[in-house]
């Protein structure tokens, strides 16, 4: 008779058996894990659908209030001799300028110079004031050089200036006050005692003086060149003085760019949520495929209010405009988009600035809310960071996205034990049946020595 053997696992079950039994421990797991891929893709829709809410916010925020509207620019009709700049609301209006003088710094030239800037001077102190401030000394040893006289006074670091100029023959020390204005003068005092650097020895090459300028027929001066609270709102700086009878024309008006640039701003802010609305919840009728937020109550909510406040006239006003279209923003029917007649705008503010700017911000005596105050009163209702419906949204996403992690710690071990209870139960099984085996095969063996032994016979 044949030997009788026994190949791969004693019971005879298949190699995989415990990896499939276990792998079917871990289905929960899987599907818990699918529900919190959901719910964070859906988390990350709202916080980007908040995020555009946000920014439509802040763009409507520079046209929600009457203040908003104080937006000016000026111009110059010399720029080369005067600039102006708007740094608040000035009046609308137009200012004329004559008669300009530029404020100059003092400046002191060594008049006979040196040899070379290398040579050693006398030794000595030189000193000075500046501005009629305290007295400045420095002393150089023999040996020294304009070069270090020039370090030391710079080093002092009192508002002057030393710097060497040379025509090509000699160096020449130059003494430059770094402030304008007639006030602040160089005096070389008596207390110099380097040979050849005292107060005679030296030119004025710049005077020290005071700006002047007549503006609407008022002198005004300063020790700058820039005059920042003359005219409220305007900083005006000077550039070239001008010549007798020469006049500068600045002229203040309502600035419709700086407006039209805003009303962009909020048009395209408005689009960019239209779209990300749109991606979030979008249906495709073909394949029933949908988005994460598709048929959202609160979304579906934002978008008929945001349409509604948008579409819905401001009544009362009695200015020329009620609606938006009527500025030339009007609603694409296909996309949802709201698009501008820039043609039609530029007009409707060259002939009604204030009537555009009312339908933006309303009448707060009247009770009245423009477009932009309408927005902002309800965006803030939806962002507002402690009770805004996008708020409760996220917290609830939020909530839900803890309980699964909740359900997925303790699904594992539930899963953990009961993996760990087949493989032990697996391994009892493998040892008994070998154990079986071992004996079974012990007696069989037995017998088929019997057997030969008794056919030998």
């Amino acid at each position: 008779m044949p030997d009788i053997t026994i190949q791969g696992l004693a019971s005879g079950l298949p190699s995989d058996l415990v990896d499939k039994l276990v792998e079917l421990q871990q289905a929960p797991l899987t599907r818990l894990a699918d529900k919190k891929v959901v719910q964070q893709t859906r988390l990350a829709a709202v916080q980007d659908l908040n995020a555009k809410l946000l920014t439509l916010k802040a763009a409507m925020q520079g046209l929600d209030t009457k203040s908003d509207y104080q937006l000016r620019a000026a111009t110059s009709s010399d720029s080369e001799s005067v600039a102006v700049t708007v740094s608040g609301a000035p009046a609308v209006g137009t200012y004329t300028i004559s008669d300009v003088v530029l404020a100059q710094n003092d400046q002191k030239r060594h008049t006979a110079g040196v040899a070379s800037r290398t040579d050693p001077l006398a030794a000595g102190t030189f000193a000075f004031t500046y501005g009629g401030g305290t007295e400045q000394e420095v002393a150089i040893s023999g040996g020294e050089t304009l070069e270090d006289l020039i370090d030391k006074v710079n080093a002092l670091g009192v508002g002057v200036t030393a710097t060497i100029i040379n025509d090509g023959t000699s160096d020449y020390f130059v003494l430059t006050g770094d402030d304008t204005g007639a006030a602040n003068t160089i005096q070389i005092t008596a207390n110099t005692t380097i040979a050849g650097f005292e107060a005679p020895d030296f030119t004025d090459t710049a005077t020290e003086q005071d700006a002047s300028f007549t503006l609407n027929g008022l002198t005004i001066g300063g020790a700058s060149n820039t005059f920042a609270g003359n005219v409220q709102g305007l900083s005006i700086d000077l550039l070239q003085a001008t010549g007798v009878g020469e006049t500068v024309t600045l002229q203040v008006q309502r600035d419709a760019t700086a407006l039209t640039d805003r009303i962009n701003s909020f048009v395209d802010a408005y689009n960019t949520l239209t779209a990300t609305l749109q991606d979030h919840t979008s249906y495709d009728a073909d394949t029933g495929s949908r988005t994460i937020l598709f048929g959202d109550p609160a979304v579906r909510s934002i978008q008929f209010q945001l349409r509604n406040l948008l579409s819905t006239p401001v009544d009362g006003l009695g200015g020329a405009y009620d609606t938006l279209a009527e500025l030339g923003i009007t609603t694409n029917k296909d996309s949802g988009d709201l698009e501008i007649d820039a043609t039609k705008l530029d007009a409707a503010l060259a002939a009604d600035y204030d009537g555009v700017a009312k339908l933006f911000y309303g009448d707060e005596d009247a009770g009245i809310e423009g477009y932009g105050a309408r927005l902002v009163s309800y965006l803030d209702s939806v962002t507002d960071p402690t009770t805004g419906l996008m708020q409760g949204k996220t917290s609830a996403i939020e909530g839900q996205i803890r309980a699964l992690d909740d359900q997925i710690s303790s699904t594992q071990r539930r899963v953990d034990i009961a993996s760990q209870r087949i493989r032990d139960q697996f391994a009892a099984l493998e040892s008994l049946i070998a154990d079986l085996d071992s004996r079974t095969s012990g007696a069989l063996q037995s017998l088929l020595n019997l057997n030969n032994t008794s056919t030998g016979r």
